[in-house]
């Protein structure tokens, strides 16, 4: 329950009210051993703490979640964790560092889930244009001609126009597929939209 109050409040912008309830998740996990619940209560209150303008703690929290991941036996999260540390250096406007976590985190991606390479794939070629890196910008286009997602394509093209660069609509944004209308509906102007 805690987990579910912390994601609302999220949306709800209570950042404040989301890390206690992200907190209580993780302080409710621990004690019932329950280390899947665990790992999105890191999740959540890595995110409220970014979007919290706590940048520091919010990395403290995703090195602490690619710990407990790691303790537990939880890989397919582990790319979650590099790609939302790369968000952390791109919201301090460390592009460089950005681009060696998203590019950790497509590593560590299996290519059949294409879902989950959307707001990666994404995260890189804003990166790309940022750092002005067109290497990057090719490898990023390479990979999503690769990728059987018209959704990706037409989003990749709409930001490598540069028409999109600070709108960020991923639907894999929270890791579900079914808040694909929130975000195509609601305006963000920054990193920490391509949190996944």
């Amino acid at each position: 329950m805690a987990w579910h109050k912390a994601f609302i409040d999220i949306l709800k912008g209570e950042y404040d009210s989301a890390i206690e309830a992200a907190d209580d998740c993780i302080f409710q996990s621990r004690n019932n051993n329950r280390s899947y619940e665990l790992s999105r209560g890191y999740n959540l209150l890595a995110l409220a703490q970014l979007f919290n303008d706590d940048t520091r703690s919010s990395w403290n929290t995703l090195e602490e979640r690619l710990h407990t991941c790691t303790l537990y036996g939880f890989p397919f999260e582990i790319f979650r964790i590099y790609n939302n540390l790369g968000v952390v250096c791109y919201s301090k406007n460390d592009f460089e560092k950005a681009k060696y976590y998203f590019d950790l985190a497509l590593k560590t991606l299996d290519d059949q889930i294409e879902y989950k390479q959307y707001p990666v794939l994404t995260n890189l070629l804003l990166t790309s244009i940022r750092l002005n890196d067109n290497e990057l910008t090719k490898r990023v286009q390479l990979r999503c001609d690769k990728t059987n997602s018209n959704e990706l394509f037409e989003y990749c093209k709409s930001i490598y126009n540069k028409t999109n660069i600070q709108k960020i609509d991923s639907f894999a944004f929270w890791g579900f597929a079914d808040l694909v209308t929130f975000f195509k509906t609601t305006p963000y102007s920054s990193a920490k939209e391509f949190y996944v």
